[in-house]
Formats: structure tokens, sequence, C-alpha cells
């Protein structure tokens, strides 16, 4: 998973800075992330970034229902790379971070499942 230093930087206007604190974010190095033990849902860091603002004025602003920017926070829902767009336009953030971050959650989530034994494909070259 890649997250550029500019991106992270543009969080640092929200608190940013609490994210590193507790491990959320996890280490940077070399402008790579690493891989997060558990990392959180993107949701629940969407819901830091919203602040006070309510579910309702912040779906207006982002041209999505109530229930759909609901669903994400409640971590029912996960982010598409639309939703990532356009939350990146709201926020000021980096377009896929928001995007990058879902996927890194739904890798550890599938790595931690109970999987079938995989045989390797065997291609003639």
């Amino acid at each position: 998973m890649r997250y550029t230093l500019h991106a992270i930087k543009s969080f640092q206007h929200c608190g940013i800075e609490k994210f590193f604190k507790t491990g959320i974010i996890g280490i940077i190095t070399g402008g790579k992330m690493t891989r997060m033990f558990n990392p959180p849902h993107p949701g629940k860091m969407l819901r830091e970034f919203l602040g006070e603002m309510d579910v309702t004025s912040a779906a207006k602003k982002l041209h999505i229902s109530r229930t759909t920017l609901s669903r994400i926070l409640n971590c029912n829902a996960g982010i598409s790379a639309d939703m990532s767009l356009r939350l990146s336009d709201a926020l000021g953030t980096h377009d896929s971070l928001w995007y990058e971050m879902q996927m890194g959650y739904d890798m550890w989530q599938a790595s931690h499942k109970k999987r079938p034994k995989i045989e390797r494909f065997h291609i003639a070259a």
C-alpha cells in the first residue's frame, strides 16, 4: 500500500498527529506505509475527520445520500474509487488516499479468513 508523504501531510490540518501517535496510520518508511496490524475501517477515520459536521450536511456536500454516508461511517460499506475522489475534493487529501485505506483494510480482513489451499497454475512457456 503506498501513501505519499504529501497525502499524509495534507491531513495535518485535520489533526493527523493523533493518528500517528495511536498507530492508526502506521509507520512511514521510504514513502511507503507498512501493513498495519488490523487496520481500522476507513469509515472510522472519516468520522474523525468530519468532526462535528452532521451526516446529512456532509452527504449533501458530497452529493450522496445520507444512507450511503452513514453506511460508510458505521463500517457497513466500503469506500469506492468514486467516493475516494469525492472525499479528496472535500477534505483536500490525495485522490487515492481513502481508496488505499479501504484496500488495506480489505486485504487485512481477507488475509485473516480461512481459505482453501490453492494450487499454483502450471502454464507452459
